[in-house]
């Protein structure tokens, strides 16, 4: 995140020990350390950062995603998925490139978009 981001308040953060459940449109990078169930539709580019306490269900859309915690659903990167070592994913991905930590739970039907020069 940049200044300009915090400066004008264009961040989300879902805190932890929280619980929500339904539909959200979010702008700008976007953190979460909560149990969420329902979908995520990131409505321009940003990153998302699932930490190792959230936990999500559901389908989640976006540019950048990055997961250190557990999803069960559906990913759709436009950008890159990053899965750390910390963390596991269960369900279906779509991505336009895929990295994937030593050490991290997959359980994924899935493909990349973005070919290889």
């Amino acid at each position: 995140m940049n200044f300009g981001d915090f400066r004008n308040l264009n961040f989300s953060v879902f805190g932890k020990d929280s619980e929500f459940k339904g539909t959200f449109y979010v702008s700008g990078n976007v953190t979460i350390a909560a149990n969420i169930e329902g979908e995520i539709i990131m409505q321009k580019e940003g990153k998302i950062i699932l930490e190792r306490t959230g936990y999500f269900k559901g389908k989640i859309k976006g540019h950048d995603i990055e997961v250190f915690g557990e999803i069960d659903g559906e990913i759709e990167a436009t950008g890159a998925l990053v899965v750390r070592s910390s963390a596991k994913i269960s369900g279906k991905m779509k991505s336009a490139r895929l990295a994937i930590y030593p050490g991290a739970f997959i359980n994924i039907q899935g493909e990349t978009t973005e070919e290889l020069k």
